[in-house]
């Protein structure tokens, strides 16, 4: 007989990524995924203790939802975000 839990399930490590990894991947800096973990409006996170996790899937989802085809785009839609 198992003593393991049956509702618990094993995270594989790849699913989830560190402050440092994540602002390899955006391009970001270290300080901006942590002001914006102050001020909202940042890739969502999990937090245990002083441990800090992104799950890579909400990272590619926040990159996704900023694709844009021109500059002129870009600007449109921040002064859109700005207007709310």
């Amino acid at each position: 007989m198992s003593n393991k839990n049956p509702h618990m399930t094993t995270l594989p490590e790849q699913l989830w990524a560190g402050e440092h990894r994540v602002a390899e991947i955006t391009n970001m800096s270290l300080a901006w995924l942590r002001k914006k973990r102050i001020t909202g409006g940042g890739i969502p996170f999990s937090k245990m203790g002083r441990t800090v996790k992104y799950r890579l899937s909400d990272v590619q989802d926040y990159m996704e939802q900023r694709i844009v085809s021109s500059t002129s785009e870009y600007l449109s839609n921040k002064k859109i975000g700005a207007s709310k």
